[in-house]
């Protein structure tokens, strides 16, 4: 079963023709496109487009760097880096990703109450924590508020390749052994 659709976009007609159960796609992913660092927020966005889908919400913003004042008053202007973000929510539930984190919020925090704690587990060995570090939030009564998990870089985009052979280490003797030896 197909369905027709016509959309207008800029003066220009086109007919779409697709199957009900077709994947939909809307745009396409956009990456920051600029070394300069724009003087605010507004000229710097390329993308910043919402769409609520089936009683869930979905924003994605994508700007290059540019310049603020963080602070109310201050003189100081401080440089935002660029970047892609994508929010998703789900009643209280907000997952929030973007060039190198992960955040999952499990509730919002109330009007008045005390912000989050923030800990590394300290229960992971450390070898799984150099591989996987994740940051957990609770509130003052010991309630998981949210967890975020740090995404490493790909050796890709670091500029970095596979690890070149290393030749291998000559085997010697410990002390022990020699003095073992000469007896």
């Amino acid at each position: 079963m197909t369905k027709a659709r016509t959309s207008t976009a800029r003066s220009k007609r086109t007919e779409i023709v697709q199957r009900a159960t077709s994947r939909r796609i809307i745009g396409h992913k956009v990456f920051p496109n600029s070394a300069r660092t724009f003087p605010n927020k507004r000229d710097a966005s390329i993308v910043d487009d919402t769409i609520e889908f089936h009683g869930a919400r979905c924003n994605v913003a994508v700007h290059n760097a540019y310049r603020s004042r963080l602070f109310p008053g201050s003189t100081n202007d401080t440089s935002i880096a660029a970047d892609r973000i994508v929010r998703l929510q789900e009643d209280e539930i907000e997952c929030w990703i973007d060039t190198h984190l992960t955040k999952l919020t499990l509730r919002k925090r109330k009007h008045g109450e005390c912000p989050p704690y923030g800990a590394f587990l300290s229960e992971l060995p450390k070898r799984v924590l150099k591989r996987f570090p994740i940051l957990v939030e609770y509130d003052a009564r010991g309630t998981l508020v949210a967890v975020t998990i740090f995404r490493p870089s790909p050796r890709r985009r670091l500029g970095r390749g596979p690890r070149p052979a290393q030749p291998a280490k000559k085997r010697t003797a410990s002390p022990r052994a020699v003095r073992r030896s000469r007896q």
